[in-house]
């Protein structure tokens, strides 16, 4: 049975020295940030070939994939620096500093894609409408 127990304890998180991974750990994380990493490769590929709506679309899917790109490379070079044990890279609390901006990334992506978007697709759509009575060059 796996003990959470360390995870509550300051001391796990900012030990100077830690301890090396245990080998399930070591493969759990390893699988985990290569998923992520090869989920921004696959995205980015799939995304490629399909056409965006909008480019507020297009800018939410290239916000997404970078998070995953970014969080995928951040952990495997933490977890080779931990598996190596470089003492100072191998802190385990730039592993919690990685998921904690992971997390407040997504938020603001989710607060970006729920709230400010639609509101700029409305005065997007404003502007259009009083730019149709407006003459343009060229006719």
């Amino acid at each position: 049975m796996f003990d959470l127990r360390p995870l509550f304890d300051l001391s796990f998180w900012f030990a100077r020295k830690p301890s090396a991974l245990l080998p399930t750990s070591t493969w759990a994380l390893l699988i985990s940030f290569l998923v992520l990493f090869l989920l921004s490769v696959a995205l980015r590929i799939h995304l490629r070939r399909k056409r965006a709506a909008d480019r507020y679309q297009k800018h939410t899917r290239e916000r997404v994939i970078a998070l995953t790109q970014s969080v995928g490379l951040l952990g495997l070079l933490w977890l080779f620096f931990a598996y190596e044990q470089v003492t100072v890279f191998q802190w385990r609390w730039w592993l919690l500093l990685i998921f904690v901006g992971a997390l407040v990334w997504a938020a603001h992506i989710v607060y970006e894609a729920k709230r400010v978007i639609p509101a700029m697709r409305r005065g997007r759509s404003e502007e259009l409408g009083k730019l149709k009575y407006l003459p343009r060059a060229g006719r």
